[in-house]
């Protein structure tokens, strides 16, 4: 059984999400104590906050907070700790403060500078480097105002966010025609049109790179088998990078070290017949990630690792990881209640998935909770009833 380890402090910070619990889980099982600094939540709706890997746990009122705790808590340290972001709100605002961090925490970063990642979260300014180091773009447009759109747009089209910090996904829509594009438009977002293209399937590559980005590790890759448009990644399967062209391979490995980037990340494509399109890239660790660490590499711990007290080149590459292993989560079953699977094949997937997103026997208490949640809503109404 793994003993904790206490060579160095190991913070996660991010909101009550998949990809929190799964940065806490990876480093828990490795045998790293967790201190968790939890975005801003309703705590009646955190599951994550039962996970029995946390050995301390802080509720932001603002992300601003974070820098006197993580201060205080490094106060008395002689080495650097180590944080690790499980959220786009969180990297950007670590990356606003990089300079003043730098020294006593190890922060992902693009060479090494502040400010690095917050310009590449803007989704735009990624597009020419991914094109420029091999990846095929689907046609976009910037869109600043939505009062003054090109008028060459193709339809059906899709729109999203520019940032990933700045909108959400519940910005995303398929647009049929102009008039549908109007609609769903809304002042104040920075738009991405782009001509929507009916895809074969999604591939989700999470990666780990060292040394200011001149060392990438991407053994596998995530298979988005089925997910539904504003909840992604519902049931999923982890494929050897080598099943699919090598090409991808040095893309990843070009754009990761054009931009010198340093830490956990995931790169995003779209396959058409046989085009994959760069959709995004992620410079943080990915909700899908923990899948890796069941499948037996488990990257943030590595990457502490790395951080600590290094790891030899061997050793990475020696790394092996279980293919084909499939991971599902609770809410792929609002695909039965629309009729895009049938309840037995849910049924049978569910019992022969090799891991789960919140379920897990070693760490039950989040998915314990996270089932009581619904419970305790419905019993809530019939007593509002009487009021």
């Amino acid at each position: 059984m793994n003993t904790i380890k206490d060579k160095k402090k190991v913070f996660v910070i991010g909101s009550n999400h998949l990809n929190t619990l799964g940065l806490i889980r990876s480093l828990g099982e490795g045998g790293y104590s967790v201190i968790v600094l939890l975005e801003q939540c309703d705590l009646r709706f955190c599951y994550l906050r039962f996970s029995k890997y946390i050995q301390k746990m802080y509720l932001l009122s603002s992300l601003e907070e974070s820098l006197q705790i993580l201060k205080k808590e490094n106060l008395k340290s002689d080495s650097k700790s180590i944080i690790l972001s499980g959220s786009d709100s969180s990297i950007c605002f670590l990356d606003s403060h990089y300079e003043e961090l730098r020294e006593k925490f190890h922060i992902f970063n693009v060479n090494g500078e502040q400010g690095g990642i917050n310009y590449l979260v803007d989704k735009w300014n990624t597009f020419s480097i991914a094109e420029k180091n091999g990846f095929t773009l689907i046609k976009t447009w910037h869109v600043k105002d939505i009062h003054n759109l090109p008028g060459d747009i193709i339809y059906p089209c899709l729109i999203k966010a520019n940032s990933s910090v700045a909108g959400s996904k519940d910005l995303m829509f398929v647009c049929q025609n102009h008039s549908e594009l109007i609609k769903n438009l809304r002042e104040g977002v920075e738009y991405l049109i782009q001509e929507y293209i009916e895809k074969d399937f999604e591939l989700d590559i999470v990666g780990l790179a060292y040394n200011q980005g001149t060392h990438v590790l991407i053994p596998a890759t995530v298979r988005k088998i089925r997910d539904y448009f504003h909840s992604q990644s519902n049931y999923i399967c982890l494929e050897r990078m080598d099943k699919y062209p090598i090409e991808i391979q040095h893309s990843i490995r070009r754009f990761i070290g054009f931009i010198k980037y340093e830490g956990l990340f995931s790169i995003e494509l779209m396959c058409k017949g046989d085009k994959f399109y760069f959709l995004e890239a992620n410079l943080r660790n990915d909700g899908t990630s923990y899948l890796y660490t069941a499948a037996g590499v488990n990257y943030p711990v590595l990457w502490v690792k790395l951080c600590d007290e290094g790891v030899s080149e061997d050793v990475v590459t020696s790394l092996k990881v279980k293919t084909p292993y499939y991971l599902q989560q609770m809410v792929d079953f609002g695909n039965v209640l629309h009729r895009r699977v049938s309840f037995f094949t849910w049924l049978k997937q569910t019992v022969t998935a090799d891991a789960h997103f919140v379920f897990n026997i070693r760490d039950i208490k989040p998915f314990l909770y996270q089932c009581y949640i619904p419970i305790r809503q419905l019993l809530k109404k019939p007593l509002n009833l009487f009021r």
